[in-house]
């Protein structure tokens, strides 16, 4: 089974990494962000079908990154 790439945004490294050690390990190719503009341009990139947002993150919310 083919699995879509997850993108993880979240300004805090310890949880993009674990995010990114429990989904790998489950076959989940992962791209990782640590700010709102960066998860924009990933997203434009990639086109990932999923990804995990922290809401607090600085200067573009993650409400307003998924909207």
């Amino acid at each position: 089974m083919d699995k879509g790439t997850i993108l993880i945004v979240d300004d805090e490294e310890v949880v993009r990494l674990l995010f990114q050690s429990l989904l790998e390990e489950e076959g989940y190719p992962t791209l990782m962000a640590d700010s709102g503009q960066d998860g924009i341009r990933l997203l434009e990139q990639h086109k990932p079908p999923l990804a995990l947002v922290d809401k607090n993150l600085p200067y573009i919310s993650g409400l307003d990154l998924i909207a």
